[in-house]
């Protein structure tokens, strides 16, 4: 049979598989949602349920004759069937994708990845990550306390311009303290019992107006504590800067950066401190070999270092060892390490409580997950 005869029976071949192989991607394509059909993927079992006249052809081309290559034969088989279904998402290629991104974590590989197998892209990934995550503990039953802080990351934007927009990821963490307590069925400490809003409305009011003693008090306070902020990095910066003044000039690590970057290709000598060109041997002013100088003030620091080093270990080790041994004496240490609280981290809120409103919403998320009515 010649060339063309054998490539006009492959063409034809093809087309008429074409429907079939269809109704095959519509029993695999939805397959890798299932957590557990994952679990128990068997390449052997997964071959026997495709298409035999694919299957039967990627048999015939191969060179394994002992079926040990089923895995290369399943990823050959999906790779065909990506050809008729262009948004295909099967089983093993999929399960690779999601490996691969647990080793690299990268959103890049993922949806490079996807542009050449059916294994889903970045979204896929992690919507299937998302369903299948970790079921979140109830809260506490119990006397708890609810604290919670946010976590902001501002990406730099070096553009100065109108209506300029900077990415911004503002993740508000929540965690509740779990007591041994009974304080919760105690109905005399109900908030409905000792709080009135109505006794506390006109001092919210001045509060968020800006206006009265409770206000002024808080301003004075807030004032005060950044400005005993503001002193402490002011003062902290002047040391570091006193340290570093030498003849009349302040400099830091930025001008020992600089100057070393202006040094580059140039030498100085130890003893007098002059600069010559890197190729320099010996100084014109005190006539010293610069090279054999510099060389043993090196070795010199680095001796110098090394038993600095080693005195600092000596102590740490002593301060472990008088640690261990106090603890061991001290039968008051077991005590004081049992702890009676039950920490646990809730779900994460997209909130950022900067305002009044959002503080709201913040505290709202509490209630709803404590099962508070409004």
């Amino acid at each position: 049979m010649s060339n063309s005869a054998r490539e006009t029976l492959a063409f034809n071949w093809g087309k008429h598989e074409a429907q079939a192989v269809s109704d095959d991607i519509n029993c695999i394509s939805s397959s890798y949602r299932d957590l557990d059909h994952l679990l128990s993927l068997n390449a052997d079992v997964y071959l026997r349920k495709r298409n035999k006249v694919v299957l039967s052809f990627l048999d015939g081309i191969s060179s394994d004759k002992n079926n040990q290559n089923s895995l290369h034969k399943c990823l050959a088989i999906e790779h065909v069937y990506q050809l008729t279904c262009s948004n295909l998402v099967t089983p093993y290629s999929f399960v690779l994708n999601l490996m691969q991104y647990q080793a690299t974590q990268s959103k890049l590989c993922i949806n490079l990845n996807s542009k050449v197998h059916p294994c889903g892209a970045y979204k896929t990934v992690n919507n299937w990550l998302t369903n299948h995550g970790s079921i979140p503990l109830p809260f506490p039953k119990d006397n708890c306390i609810v604290v919670f802080d946010n976590d902001q990351i501002i990406g730099k934007s070096w553009y100065i311009k109108a209506d300029n927009k900077v990415n911004a990821s503002i993740v508000t963490s929540f965690c509740a303290v779990e007591f041994n307590s009974r304080l919760q069925f105690d109905k005399s400490l109900h908030p409905k019992v000792w709080f009135k809003y109505s006794d506390y409305k006109e001092k919210l009011a001045e509060i968020r107006n800006r206006e009265g003693d409770v206000y002024s008090s808080v301003y004075d306070l807030h004032y005060m504590t950044v400005q005993t902020q503001l002193n402490d990095v002011i003062q902290n910066v002047y040391t570091e800067q006193k340290s570093s003044y030498q003849n009349g000039v302040f400099t830091d690590t930025i001008d020992k950066s600089a100057l070393e970057m202006s040094h580059k290709d140039s030498i100085t000598c130890v003893k007098c401190s002059t600069v010559y060109k890197k190729s320099k041997i010996k100084c014109d002013n005190c006539h010293a070999n610069i090279r054999e100088c510099n060389k043993r003030t090196i070795q010199e620091e680095s001796t110098s270092f090394q038993n600095e080093h080693a005195q600092k270990k000596i102590n740490i080790t002593e301060k472990e060892f008088l640690f261990q041994k106090k603890t061991q004496n001290d039968s008051r240490v077991s005590h004081e390490t049992d702890s009676t609280f039950q920490f646990r981290v809730l779900d994460p809120a997209a909130l950022n409580p900067n305002s009044y409103d959002s503080v709201k919403l913040v505290l709202r998320k509490v209630g709803v997950e404590a099962g508070v009515e409004t």
